[in-house]
């Protein structure tokens, strides 16, 4: 394409991202432009509305992620604001909660195909690393001359200037740090969800995130978040300091440079609870309500008066209760429940039931609890090419306030033992 043709389309894309901005995101660009670059530095669009306006415009952006973003953001900048504000260093982060992209689990990625692309991947964050520097734009300085160079940095390795540009020698050069640029980057580890591994472990992929998206999702950022489910969005890339140099191989492994980063809200925080108000209260006035509730956990076992009562008790653990403070102390309502019995009761089936109808539940067997174990561990190892310190939440954590349930408990070491009974002060299991 020749320059006056990339000079063209370049401003044609610009200007169909101004129109869009004036029919969707005028009002969200005043908040934003209020809250810069202090309280927000982001405009978050999303896809379903790119798709509405344009779907031509939408398949663009995920086919040619940086460029079009470069689109974006020129647009905001040249956005009709105040004379006095300027969103020169703004970022727009595509995201995607209504699913036009389509969020797909980590196995479902195909490297060979997505490289390059912008995709939307569902997992769960499994670990986050501290807020790190990392150099954007190095500043060199000639030792022979004193000329300077300005060079743009990948992630990889420190691209160093070929030709000094005054004395036309090859160096040698000094990095000037404080006349460079650098970003804050956290490193993010997104596994496959409980639920649909296969194994233990399942799979997992490296994400970087940088600049507002570290602090994006808490007080303290992303580490608040670790053990919930999410949909990273952004561009799938692949190590390339492994693919050239002398010691190049034609393997290597992806990762994903997030632009967005959507929390999937939980079921039951979409539940109408007014809505199912009358059927509760009809199901509670009836003398046997709690021999229904019992009867319906696991209908297939065929229980005797032993079972019965754990299931029972099961009701309770499931429903809990309202804390009480009052003149004789505290009395709080999470409750704790242990069942136990002989092989061949069906206790394996009651628990996986009871995960199953908990509205948020964490099931794990205790030979299957990972090293973190049940609350959560600063872990050092090798992630993302580096070795980092990483938050690696246990099970509880990811319970997040739902139910834990653990399965052949007797199987728990004795230190994550006692990590289960500190942890139990605080946390439902």
């Amino acid at each position: 394409m020749s320059t006056t043709a990339q000079a063209g389309q370049t401003a044609e894309l610009t200007d169909r991202f101004l129109e869009f901005y004036r029919k969707y995101y005028a009002d969200a660009i005043g908040e934003l432009a209020q809250r810069y670059p202090r309280e927000q530095r982001s405009l978050y669009i999303e896809a379903d509305d790119v798709y509405r306006f344009d779907p031509v415009l939408l398949d663009d952006w995920l086919d040619r992620p940086d460029q079009v973003r470069q689109y974006a953001e020129e647009a905001l900048r040249l956005f009709d604001l105040p004379a006095d504000i300027a969103l020169d260093d703004a970022h727009v982060r595509l995201t995607d909660t209504e699913d036009a992209i389509g969020a797909r689990p980590i196995p479902e990625l195909n490297p060979s195909d997505d490289v390059g692309d912008y995709v939307a991947v569902r997992g769960q964050l499994n670990k986050v690393t501290g807020t790190k520097p990392r150099l954007t734009e190095a500043t060199f300085e000639c030792k022979r001359c004193g000329t300077k160079a300005y060079i743009p940095q990948g992630r990889n390795n420190t691209q160093e200037p070929h030709e000094c540009q005054g004395c036309e020698r090859q160096g040698p050069f000094a990095l000037v740090v404080d006349d460079s640029e650098f970003v804050d980057q956290r490193k993010v580890q997104l596994a496959e969800l409980p639920d649909e591994r296969p194994g233990t472990e399942g799979e997992k992929i490296p994400v970087y995130v940088e600049d507002d998206l570290c602090d994006y999702g808490g007080e303290h950022g992303l580490p608040d978040r670790a053990g919930e489910t999410a949909v990273v969005l952004g561009k799938l890339r692949v190590n390339e300091s492994k693919l050239t140099g002398r010691n190049g191989t034609p393997e290597t492994e992806t990762w994903i440079e997030a632009q967005a980063i959507a929390f999937e809200s939980n079921d039951y925080d979409d539940v109408d609870v007014d809505a199912h108000r009358e059927a509760f209260e009809e199901l509670a006035a009836q003398e046997d309500c709690v021999e229904q509730l019992r009867d319906s956990i696991a209908p297939q076992i065929l229980a005797d008066d032993e079972l019965e009562v754990a299931l029972e008790a099961a009701v309770a653990w499931l429903f809990n209760a309202y804390r009480i403070d009052n003149d004789r102390g505290a009395f709080r309502g999470d409750l704790h429940f242990g069942l136990i019995g002989d092989p061949g009761r069906g206790k394996s089936t009651i628990l996986s039931r009871l995960a199953k109808i908990a509205p948020k539940a964490e099931y794990r067997s205790g030979t299957g609890l990972s090293k973190v174990g049940l609350t959560a561990a600063a872990v050092q190892e090798e992630f993302a090419g580096n070795t980092d310190w990483t938050l690696e939440p246990g099970i509880l954590p990811r319970a997040n306030g739902g139910h834990c349930i653990i399965d052949e408990v007797d199987d728990v070491v004795d230190e994550k033992t006692k990590a289960m009974h500190d942890a139990s002060r605080a946390t439902r299991w």
